[in-house]
């Protein structure tokens, strides 16, 4: 049974670059997708400043794990809010 397009027939290997770059862009176009980063960009910034507060708070300056651990993660919690709000992200 032949194939109706222009590559009928032929293997995979055999196809023209340009076919086989417009199927590896699918994934390409997911992850570079503005939401995508964003929603990247601001989980990465949560975790750089969740890790160096937690160190900051328990490590140099004392304060209890338990203490820390609990407002810092609040805190985050609801700065993660704020920026997705502030860049549109979520509605």
């Amino acid at each position: 049974m032949s194939r109706p397009d222009d590559t009928a027939g032929q293997s995979v290997r055999e196809r023209p670059p340009r076919a086989r770059l417009r199927r590896s862009m699918g994934l390409w176009r997911l992850v570079y997708d503005r939401q995508f980063l964003l929603y990247s960009g601001i989980g990465a910034f949560i975790y750089v400043l969740n890790v160096a507060l937690l160190y900051l708070f328990i490590d140099i300056l004392g304060v209890s794990t338990v203490v820390s651990s609990s407002a810092i993660i609040a805190a985050l919690f609801i700065l993660k809010y704020i920026l997705y709000r502030a860049t549109g992200f979520s509605k």
